[in-house]
């Protein structure tokens, strides 16, 4: 087995991976989101199949009460890291925090400065004063939250100090995933800009505050990365910036950040089989073929500078897809992961498909990009030859024996 130590192609960066890497198979990462509180089964299940993780906290966003015992949804998620290491002390394990909407933990509202009761100063409001609603009893059970203005100098504070504190406090978390972290690359609310199918909607913005508020954002964002890094945290934002879409508001400003600082770039719904386009995923690209590039082209220029990466695809036929594993192979370098599965479940959503037995070996260098604008590629593994035509959507893997 090729095992590299320690160290990290950005020595820059203020937090880099300190965990073995492996190439022998696969690198596989899984999420905990909808398993907790994990039970040793779970806890045996992640923690002996699988390279990196992160969970979700207390079962209070899927059950619609709160697990007794728990006094905030980060203590769920210390405890679930906790479990794991019981059974895997260096295993890499991440929290979550969903930023604003479906996800948005139930703390916000047990904190004085941000609950109700207080109509709170920290609340985004538009230009009539109304503050903005967010989780409209979506399925996960979650309750009407209200959204963060990071042009208040004192939310910034809040999140930090507050919302992150028991993160950054803990041996036993080592980041944060921030779900729909994605409000900040068009300003406001993932793929409904300003609001427009919140609760409470139509909500008024002028051009000019979007201007403003989306730069607050993004700097936020920029912020955020670089004060976990400082406390030797990983930040994990959960967006839709690729190399062309939303680059230049957002997505170039993200690459930057988690350089110079340390943290994940994460892709959901990588490389999408089916489904209509645009779609929530790829709004700006109108077939699968032009998303699933745009996606390849940014994870590899990611990986290339150093910066680890977690991808999700789904499963297809009850396996990997090819296009998908095949696209990111191709980008993948030293601290790249994938996961491949539907949903977010627990176990059940992370299947151990067939090609993780598969032996795969370091590569024998970058991939040859054949024709760029076709997204042909070829790349060789010490145990498998690939070649990739997104064009075609197609994938050829030659497996050597060992």
């Amino acid at each position: 087995m090729l095992l590299v130590l320690l160290g990290s192609p950005f020595p820059t960066a203020a937090v880099r991976p300190w965990w073995q890497w492996s190439w022998d198979q696969i690198p596989r990462w899984a999420s905990g989101q909808g398993a907790t509180d994990f039970d040793d089964a779970t806890v045996e299940y992640f923690a002996d199949n699988f390279d990196i993780m992160w969970t979700q906290g207390t079962k209070c966003c899927w059950s619609g009460e709160d697990t007794p015992g728990y006094e905030t949804w980060e203590d769920g998620v210390i405890s679930d890291c906790f479990k794991i290491h019981s059974r895997r002390p260096n295993m890499p394990t991440f929290g979550y925090y969903g930023s604003y909407g479906c996800c948005s933990p139930y703390n916000n509202e047990w904190m004085p400065q941000f609950n109700g009761t207080n109509a709170s100063s920290l609340w985004l409001r538009d230009d009539d004063g109304r503050p903005l609603l967010a989780g409209p009893g979506s399925t996960h059970g979650s309750q009407v939250n209200h959204i963060y203005d990071f042009c208040n100098p004192d939310m910034l504070t809040f999140y930090k100090q507050v919302i992150l504190r028991r993160f950054v406090e803990s041996p036993h978390v080592h980041g944060s995933f921030f779900d729909e972290f994605d409000q900040f690359v068009e300003g406001c609310c993932g793929n409904t800009p300003w609001g427009g199918s919140l609760p409470g909607a139509p909500y008024s913005f002028s051009q000019e505050r979007k201007t403003s508020l989306t730069a607050c954002w993004v700097d936020a964002m920029e912020e955020i990365v670089r004060f976990l890094a400082s406390h030797g945290k990983f930040a994990i934002p959960s967006t839709n910036a690729y190399q062309t879409q939303y680059a230049d508001t957002f997505g170039n400003r993200q690459r930057d950040a988690l350089a110079r600082h340390g943290g994940f770039k994460f892709v959901e719904a990588f490389c999408p089989e089916g489904g209509a386009f645009p779609s929530w995923v790829c709004p700006t690209h109108a077939s699968r073929e032009s998303c699933c590039l745009d996606q390849l082209f940014s994870i590899k220029e990611h990986a290339e500078l150093g910066i680890p990466l977690m991808v999700h695809t789904e499963l297809v036929n009850n396996s990997a897809g090819p296009v998908q594993l095949g696209a990111f192979l191709i980008a993948a370098q030293q601290w790249s992961y994938v996961a491949v599965g539907n949903g977010w479940n627990g176990p059940t959503s992370f299947p151990l498909v067939p090609e993780y037995s598969k032996r795969l070996g370091a590569p024998q260098g970058n991939a040859t990009v054949v024709d760029a604008d076709k997204g042909v590629f070829m790349r060789s593994f010490e145990h498998l030859e690939l070649h990739l035509n997104i064009s075609a959507w197609k994938a050829s893997f030659i497996w050597k024996a060992s």
